[in-house]
């Protein structure tokens, strides 16, 4: 888990822990208010909320290191559920809050208090029983020598369970477009939504708006604004601004006027009383510092999303419906006073145009009993700066700070690297003043806006910052256009003259009223603002406020497909917004117009600023490349052909309604057709790009990250629906052909005919039933993943795409394993094992890390690995944490982004991360705990069957290929056939050959027969031995060299004829397993275990009964003992001979002679060839205890030696005693052999019979 990561793209991430989201519900929290005394820690309030909505994440490293170097102390808090204890969030302590106030020169001051009461807002879970509030003592109080705990004062408090619930909603608000100059993706966008202003008071709302949009765009006169202020740079860059306000009828008036328990706080207007005042935005005073009023943070994003900007790159100020001066800012929201309006009482128009808006105009501020000048519009540019560009304020807070923190304007040093070093190096600052936010930092300068509200501009380093900050966020450096941006204007090819054009407020500079010589002058700095020689100052030692007189050049780039460059279609034209052509110019096609945008701003530094990684996109966006498309069609178009200036021209208001449509038809609004030089049509014909917004109106979009996961996976699961999914089943598909035509092929051929040992058929019906579970298993997955699929979330559908994927995988490979095993294939399996045994490690390795992950969830140790991973992926991944909390209604960050430390929470966070208590760690190790159990289980099982699959799949590999050796060795030992006559022989190879088809069914012996045809091209009924090669390995998937296969041919080959038939192949391959059986039998058969011969004499006897049993009845007919004889007289006998021998032999007269009674012949045999070689006349060892002897009796008549033929003079050599130990005439007189040398010589003897060649046997 440590060395966890997500990676990229965010969509990856997201699908990753979808698990977890797919079975997360509705998630409800306890908000409780903490206030923290000197001695003491108290839940003040509680209040719980519960909604259905989205969670977000803050930089969390950021945050840290923020806080654990702040000097104010910090203050952690954790709570308490089930006997177990979960840090929630740990802030600065609020009794170190910076305290703002204004002195009597009208400046602002700020420092830390650590002697008030401050309070604290967690949101804890619902069922959390108890918190623990533990406060770090401030690094200016603590006691090195101390121990730690010595430095920590922890309180744990019980909460009241019986609170009711309370939601943040936006009922009743409705938004207004104030200007709309383009998408709100590709602008900044500001939106000002009101705070405590009842229904009825409306029109004072209005009249602020009013107020607000004509000081910000120039319009308003300095003269006119109470306290004169500058709105620069925003004058030249509000022409390519978004603005929108919200109204929100509130149920009272103004703001909350909170007390702690030491009575600091209440409404100075009302003896410094505690009111509560139900406001729309939840705006509220301070009590240690009444100035700082603040508007939730969560409310005023909920507003800001029904207004259509874009969340990326959108501002939001509240304003609060009261008098009393204050204002706070940051993470891209402000709250600000409204300042004190009355109703106008000025009679004369003009005035009544400069000083009244709606009625309204503006009064003294009011503060007890006395009065302040109005100074809202100071402070709303004060803490609009605070909130958009992210700038500190110049006045010091009274306490130093010494982590080094990087302010846009406040540096730590004043000589190192001060991020305006480049102003200074332009004389337009000096050596950097001293005191910026903390004692020992430094600010540029004391004229400017960030260090007193009564300045009347801002300084050269935070302008140029406020200019950036607008063109980080314009990547279309223009106002409202026509065509507009995502559609195509279209055209007649005729003399008609069209005019492509942009609102020309920007390129012009903007309103510049407030910018002229004689207000530059009105409101110069004095010479206590500034040393002298500053390259500004004027003969009379002021200083001028500043004007950038940096120009915006335009310049038109003509089509290079125009048909026509006349004078009129110059290739570039300078200095214009609009420009004017005809169809005929352009001729028939589609056609684009370039129209770049230099910005060439004096109050920014290109080649200073360009490398910033702050700022650096800004600087890029300086210079911005806009297209407009325009296509031609003919006269004779039957969908445009009306797209005529005379019929545009002719249309008004109703007609361009009814006919917007059917026409194709947009209206270009009246302030980008004004002040144009050639004349703009109110209405053109054009073709709005599929999905977009070709009209002022632009969809909205909620303030908080949404879980836009579904949004993501659209656009990737048409790809995987239309080409990875029918990959994926055409490569199963494949499979399933392959298999079908292997199965068709074996089916044919005679391969399944030969038996096979009972210990691979055993093997290869369990492998069959291994693999076929896998096979059913795969199936079945893949069956409820596509069955269901319509059905499911977008979790779901990418769970059920893991799942296809796998199981396509699993069926593959399960089902080579199959197909080897049905077809007894070896290269099949080969490929089989391979894949099972990549795929079960891979198994195996999951398993075994699910497994390690739930045995170890609960230990203290886990827990703590699995919460710094989270805070690594917060550090690492803030925009794919902030989709996986919306997604999971989880708590990604744990603290309280309203707070103004927490300034670097994502803007398109803040509301969904007080809405949920359950950090997203601990929901996701709640689901290791509950899901990975049995996931472990299941994975077990598949590891187990996979394994066992693996192993009887090269066990039977392996079985098979011992087969094929065995059968191999089989067939180059099997011995000569005995001869006979050609006839009698070829009627006992058909009767054996008969015996062995009828133990195969029908289908087997035509599919071997059929397979012996084939490969008998010649059709002569034969094989010769390169036929037999063929066909053994097309049959047995034997591969024969050629001497091999002359020896097989030369075994089976019955009628010398050098060629192998069909019946001979049978008969060789008579099933060895049953042969196998009955020689066991007959050996193990009590009559002849009683002659008391040794087993191995015993076998060899058997081999020459097997041998002369040609047609395998298992007992010699007449003809068969005439064989046997020819093997052990190695001659024929006659008929006479024959008869009166079989007669001998048939001990029971049936007919027939069995194994037992050749035995005895051979018994007798053995002991005739002993005495004609002097050895003695057993046949056998001494008896054992293995063997048991029984003797031959004396009157056994000679079974060996032939009768005399008639008129012959042949006899059998003479009987003897069994006690007769004399060797015969001309035998040894030497020493008997012993036991073991009897045996060995009767061995061979036995061997001699079985191999004598029938060729050297003569009549």
């Amino acid at each position: 888990f440590r060395s966890m990561r997500f990676g990229n793209p965010a969509w990856f991430q997201l699908l990753l822990l979808g698990f977890v989201a797919s079975v997360t519900g509705d998630l409800s929290g306890r908000a409780l208010l903490i206030e923290l005394h000197e001695h003491e820690t108290k839940i003040v309030s509680d209040w719980s909320h519960n909604h259905k909505g989205e969670s977000s994440w803050e930089d969390l490293g950021e945050r840290r290191r923020a806080h654990h170097l702040h000097e104010g102390g910090m203050v952690s808090v954790y709570y308490h559920h089930n006997g177990r204890t979960w840090h929630r969030t740990t802030r600065q302590d609020p009794r170190g809050w910076i305290q703002e106030g204004l002195q009597a020169d009208g400046k602002l001051h700020g420092h830390l208090d650590h002697s008030k009461p401050g309070s604290l807002t967690v949101t804890v879970p619902l069922e959390a029983s108890h918190i623990t509030v533990e406060r770090h003592a401030p690094k200016s109080r603590r006691d090195d020598a101390a121990p730690t705990t010595a430095q920590r004062k922890a309180h744990t408090l019980a909460i009241d369970r019986s609170s009711k619930f309370k939601t943040l909603a936006t009922t009743g608000a409705v938004s207004t477009p104030r200007q709309i100059v383009g998408d709100p993706s590709k602008h900044l966008n500001l939106v000002l939504c009101s705070g405590g202003f009842k229904a009825e008071e409306e029109d004072k709302w209005e009249a602020i708006v009013q107020f607000i949009l004509a000081f910000l765009s120039g319009q308003l006169l300095t003269s006119n604004i109470p306290v004169p202020v500058l709105p620069v740079p925003y004058d030249r860059y509000y022409p390519v601004t978004n603005v929108y306000s919200v109204f929100q009828p509130s149920t009272d008036s103004g703001a909350s006027y909170p007390k702690d328990s030491y009575g600091n706080g209440g409404n100075p207007l009302n003896n410094y009383a505690e009111e509560t005042r139900d406001n729309n935005l939840a705006c509220k005073y301070g009590t240690t510092s009444i100035r700082l009023i603040q508007c939730d943070h969560n409310i005023l994003a909920e507003l800001a999303g029904i207004t259509g900007a874009d969340p990326d790159s959108t501002y939001v100020i509240g304003i609060n419906n009261d008098g009393i001066y204050g204002g706070t800012a940051g993470g891209g929201k402000a709250s600000v006073y409204s300042g004190v309006w009355t109703a106008c009482p000025y009679t004369d128009e003009a005035e009544k145009a400069n000083k009244c808006r709606n009625g309204y105009t503006y009064a003294d501020d009011t503060w007890g009993t006395g009065s302040l000048t109005n100074k809202f519009l100071n402070v709303f540019f004060h803490e609009l700066m605070h909130a958009q560009v992210g700038l500190s304020d110049e006045y010091q807070y009274g306490k130093e700070e010494d982590s080094k923190i990087e302010y846009v304007n406040c540096w730590y040093s004043s000589v190192s690297s001060v991020p305006w070093q480049h102003w200074i190096d332009s004389k337009e600052l000096t050596t950097p003043d001293v005191q910026c936010t903390w004692t020992n930092y430094y600010k540029p300068t004391k004229r400017c806006l960030m260090e007193s509200v009564s300045a009347p501009e801002m300084c050269a380093a935070c302008a140029e910052a406020a200019a950036l900050s607008f063109l980080k966020h314009t990547t279309e450096l223009s106002g409202p256009r026509c065509p507009r941006t995502a559609e195509t204007m279209v055209v007649v090819e005729n003399d008609d003259i069209w005019t492509v054009a942009f609102k020309d407020e920007f390129f012009s500079g903007g309103a510049v009223q407030s910018r002229s010589t004689d207000t530059l002058l009105a409101y110069a700095w004095s010479s206590d603002y500034f040393t002298a020689g500053h390259p500004r100052a004027t003969a009379s030692g002021v200083l001028p406020l500043r004007m950038d007189h940096g120009s915006i050049d335009t310049v038109w780039t003509w089509p290079s497909s125009a048909a026509n460059t006349t004078a009129n279609s110059t290739a570039t034209i300078t200095g214009t917004s609009s420009l004017s052509f005809s169809g005929r110019q352009l001729g028939v096609g589609s056609h684009n117009f370039k129209f770049t945008v230099t910005d060439n701003s004096e109050f920014v530094d290109k080649s200073a600023m360009k490398s910033s990684a702050k700022w650096g996109t800004a600087i890029a966006n300086m210079k911005s490349e806009m297209t407009i498309r325009v296509k031609v069609v003919a006269s004779t178009d039957n969908t445009y052909s009306h797209c005529t200036l005379a019929n545009i021209a002719s249309l008004d208001a109703t007609s361009y309604k009814a006919r917007q449509s059917s026409w194709s038809l947009n209206e270009c609004g009246s302030s980008t057709r004004s002040g144009q030089a050639t004349p703009v049509s109110a209405y053109y014909c054009a073709i709005c790009d599929a999905g977009a917004t070709c009209n002022d109106t632009f969809p909205s979009i909620p303030f908080e990250l949404q879980g836009d996961v579904e949004a993501i996976f659209e656009q990737y699961e048409g790809f995987i629906l239309k080409v990875v999914i029918p990959i994926t089943a055409g490569a199963v598909l494949f499979c399933v052909l392959v298999a079908l035509y292997l199965s068709w092929k074996w089916k044919h051929k005679p391969h399944t005919v030969i038996p096979f040992p009972l210990v691979v058929r055993v093997g290869r019906f369990i492998l069959l039933l291994l693999e076929g579970l896998l096979l059913v298993g795969a199936i079945s997955v893949i069956g409820v993943a596509v069955g269901m699929y319509s059905s499911l979330t977008v979790y779901g559908k990418s769970t059920s795409f893991a799942a296809i994927f796998l199981a396509s995988w699993l069926y593959v490979v399960s089902f080579f394993g199959f197909v080897g095993a049905w077809n007894r294939s070896r290269p099949t399996l080969v490929v089989a094992g391979i894949l099972l045994i990549l795929t079960f490690i891979v198994f195996l390795i999951i398993t075994i890390a699910v497994f390690l992950v739930y045995a170890n969830a609960d230990d203290p140790k886990y827990e703590t690995i699995f919460e710094e991973a989270w805070l690594t992926q917060v550090a690492d991944n803030p925009k794919a944490v902030c989709r996986f909390q919306a997604e999971a209604t989880c708590s990604g960050f744990n603290v309280d982004c309203m707070q103004n430390l927490h300034s670097q929470c994502p803007m398109d966070c803040e509301v969904t991360n007080a809405k949920y208590a359950d950090p997203c760690w601990l929901q996701v190790k709640g689901q290791v705990d509950k899901y990975f159990g049995p996931g472990a289980s299941v994975l077990i099982v598949c590891c187990i069957v996979m394994f066992f699959a693996t192993v009887m799949n090269w066990a039977q590999c392996c079985l098979l290929r011992k087969r094929t050796v065995q059968l191999n060795k089989r067939l180059m030992a099997r011995p000569d056939w005995a001869d006979t006559d050609a006839d009698t022989e070829a009627k006992w190879a058909q009767e054996r050959a008969a015996n062995v088809i009828k133990a195969l069914q029908p289908r087997e012996v035509e599919a071997l027969r059929n397979e012996f045809r084939k490969v008998d091209t010649d059709g002569t009924g034969t094989l010769g031995v390169i036929e037999l090669m063929k066909f053994y390995q097309q049959t047995l998937e034997v591969k024969l060299t050629q001497q091999q296969a002359m020896a097989i041919l030369k075994a089976s080959d019955r009628d010398g004829d050098g060629q192998v038939n069909f019946n001979e192949f049978i008969l060789m391959h008579a099933n060895e397993d049953a042969e196998a059986r009955k020689k066991a039998t007959a050996l193990a058969d009590p009559k002849c275990t009683s002659l008391g011969l040794p087993a191995a004499t015993l076998a060899k006897m058997y081999d020459l009964f097997y041998i002369a049993d040609m047609d395998g009845s298992g007992r010699l007919s007449k003809q068969e003992v005439g064989l046997l004889y020819k093997r052990v007289e190695k001659r024929a006998p006659t008929d006479q001979e024959l008869d009166k021998y079989f007669q001998e032999v048939d001990l029971d007269n049936s007919g027939s002679v069995d194994f037992y009674e050749t035995c005895r012949v051979f018994q007798k045999c053995l002991m005739d060839r002993r005495k004609q070689n002097g050895a003695p006349t057993q046949v056998h060892p001494a008896p054992t205890n293995k063997d048991v002897e029984t003797p031959i009796p004396q009157e056994s008549p000679d079974k060996c030696a032939p009768p005399v033929r008639e008129g012959g003079d042949e006899s059998a050599p003479p009987v003897r005693d069994a006690g007769d130990n004399s060797a015969p005439p001309g035998a040894s007189s030497g020493p008997a052999p012993s036991a073991t040398d009897q045996q060995t010589a009767d061995l061979a003897v036995l061997q001699e019979m079985i191999d004598t060649p029938a060729n050297e046997v003569k009549e």
